[in-house]
């Protein structure tokens, strides 16, 4: 069980697949023509935008991983050129307008709202209508289509539009945070809104630890009904097409290759890494960084490493397919997580990057924040360095490109923690929490987390002396 005091980790990877120990819930309802599926509505503000988009995907994974459980529809913002109603991944996709010109309606994508608002402060005249636009939509989909629950994504603003739908067209919810909501906006004025839907709430669950302590001290009386459970990973087919995947062409063919995967925003921290890769350490010296992904500080970021005299050592490749990503982690010689603590709050909970990174078998040097340690065990199947420090960065990069021995030993641990973030078994676990919201029966928190990293392969491997 998980000892939230703590934050460690201790339960075995049959635990996780022992969903018998919960109580049996419905996850079906009866029908005059018989029994159906139980109709979940997920409401989000991050999904692709089409298939082969690069934006982050985890919401339409976990509901295509429950869709044999549940019949589901997903709500979300519209964008220009994107479909307003489609099947994704076997899954129904609904997107709201909520602008006079579908041109206008770019505040969610690309990057997510608050990085977008950040960027340029002008889209903050699109937020009253998203919200506007979101809760009409709403309320049009349960007063048509009967849906048995809602699954909202972040608190603000898609469960705080669940927890005030009419008296008339309310059903049982429950909302997810992912870290943006509560870490921007869980102090301030804010803070009451935030508290208003927890209690609302017919359970809450939390990506992270910290996030789940967060949310405890906001509101300490939903206790019982937060949950603990993080995002996936579809780990056998990461494994799978990481075993066969060649160097992209867009890669240096020589060299070590450190790689960076995310949005280029403050928080995501690569300007640490670049500043660690001008320090020389040994193993550095001839390593390159490759950076997958796109985004508003782009511009800075490339004047950094031309600052820091590295330009032809700092790979900008902008944002790649999803499908594409296994091949860009498998190549890499080690995965660097550089996150921070952005000047607005604002950092990651657990990125989902951080287990594809496991999932191919690539070593990861990460920050020390939200909840990587939740996954990463400093030693074990990688290396944990302060937030910012990029001297340390720098030596736990040259600790992992240095000695091959090393490197084997992270990526078959860190391999070994990434099944146990596999999709099914993070579904089935959301799936207990979603069937017992509707029913009304709390359900113990149990997370879907990893088991003690120490009892997996390849763990113990590593001589103490061997680490930093």
């Amino acid at each position: 069980m998980f000892d939230r005091n703590s934050g460690h980790i201790n339960q075995t990877i049959s635990d996780s697949l022992e969903v018998d120990r919960l109580p049996s819930m419905p996850i079906a309802a009866t029908h005059r023509s018989g029994t159906r599926k139980l109709r979940l509505l997920v409401t989000t503000t991050t999904l692709p935008r089409f298939e082969s988009d690069p934006e982050p995907r985890f919401v339409i994974d976990l509901a295509r991983s429950m869709a044999d459980r549940f019949d589901i529809t997903v709500l979300a913002p519209s964008y220009p050129g994107a479909m307003l109603r489609e099947m994704m991944f076997g899954v129904e996709v609904v997107r709201y307008r909520y602008a006079p010109l579908q041109s206008w309606e770019r505040l969610a994508y690309p990057g997510g709202i608050m990085s977008r608002l950040r960027a340029e402060p002008i889209y903050w005249l699109l937020v009253p209508a998203l919200i506007a636009g979101q809760a009409l939509a709403l309320r049009r989909l349960i007063r048509t289509r009967r849906f048995d629950l809602i699954h909202a994504h972040w608190i603000l603003p898609q469960g705080l539009l669940a927890a005030t739908l009419p008296h008339r067209l309310r059903v049982p919810f429950v909302t997810t945070t992912h870290g943006g909501d509560v870490y921007n906006l869980g102090s301030g004025p804010s803070k009451p809104l935030l508290r208003f839907v927890l209690k609302r709430a017919a359970a809450v669950t939390a990506v992270s630890n910290e996030l789940f302590q967060t949310l405890v001290s906001i509101a300490d009386s939903a206790r019982d009904r937060i949950h603990l459970i993080p995002m996936g990973v579809d780990a056998g087919h990461f494994a799978q097409i990481a075993a066969k995947a060649e160097r992209p062409d867009d890669m240096p063919q020589q060299g070590p290759v450190i790689l960076f995967v995310g949005r280029l925003v403050e928080k995501k921290g690569l300007h640490v890494l670049i500043d660690a890769l001008a320090m020389g350490q040994p193993g550095l010296d001839a390593a390159h960084v490759v950076v997958v992904g796109d985004g508003p500080m782009k511009p800075d970021l490339i004047a950094h490493a031309a600052a820091r005299g590295i330009t032809n050592r700092v790979h900008f490749l902008g944002a790649r397919a999803h499908d594409s990503l296994p091949a860009y982690l498998a190549s890499a010689d080690v995965f660097a997580l550089p996150s921070v603590h952005a000047a607005d709050g604002d950092k990651d909970g657990l990125p989902v990057t951080l287990m594809e990174a496991a999932a191919c078998g690539t070593p990861v040097v990460a920050s020390d924040i939200g909840g990587v340690s939740e996954f990463l065990a400093h030693g074990q199947n990688g290396l944990l360095v302060p937030p910012g420090d990029a001297a340390a960065l720098a030596m736990g990069l040259s600790q992992i490109l240095s000695s091959r021995a090393v490197r084997e030993a992270f990526a078959a641990s860190a391999l070994a923690a990434a099944q146990a973030f596999d999709w099914r078994i993070i579904a089935e676990r959301y799936a207990m929490v979603l069937a017992s919201a509707l029913v009304g029966t709390p359900v113990h928190p149990v997370p879907a987390v990893p088991p003690n990293i120490s009892d997996q392969a390849g763990a113990g491997a590593l001589r103490d002396a061997d680490m930093p």
